[in-house]
């Protein structure tokens, strides 16, 4: 049998925010790289920048479409963490520049979209791991399992020191 969307869900949300973790560290990498040749950006800037808009993409697609079949959650915390989490992912994953452009934070004229990216991928972590703890089952929640143990006078006195 299959297992419910809202059951997968946090194992998917922590992948994803691994993802945007690795793709963070990768862009910073590339942000503080020594940039060469006057262009806005070297091949391997383009390369992080598209690696991470394809994750983003991705986590963005597989999340909307689990939440589409999730329709046990009714928590309005969690219905609005969801929300939170599914702009976040769109952020990163709808990045569009002309040209990717990886200039020092001295430019006047282009952006840093890697940096840019590196921002909307903290959200989509940040959105991410928040929506796990709202999803995990508190205390009260989880079914405790109790044992009895029937004790006789015996036992009383040898567990006595």
């Amino acid at each position: 049998m299959r297992p419910m969307p809202e059951e997968i869900m946090p194992e998917e949300l922590a992948l994803f925010a691994g993802w945007a973790a690795e793709d963070r560290a990768a862009l910073s990498d590339r942000i503080n790289a020594i940039q060469e040749g006057g262009w806005p950006a070297s091949k391997e800037d383009i390369a992080a920048f598209y690696r991470a808009k394809a994750r983003a993409h991705v986590a963005h697609e597989m999340f909307v479409a689990n939440a589409a079949k999730a329709l046990t959650l009714s928590d309005t915390a969690v219905l609005v963490a969801m929300d939170r989490v599914e702009s976040a992912w769109e952020r990163a994953a709808r990045m569009k520049p002309v040209f990717v452009s990886n200039q020092s934070d001295t430019a006047a004229l282009n952006p840093n979209h890697l940096a840019s990216m590196a921002y909307f991928l903290l959200e989509a972590e940040v959105a991410s791991r928040h929506l796990i703890e709202l999803m995990e089952p508190s205390a009260a929640e989880e079914v405790i399992e109790e044992t009895s143990v029937a004790q006789t006078e015996g036992d009383v006195k040898t567990a006595q020191p």
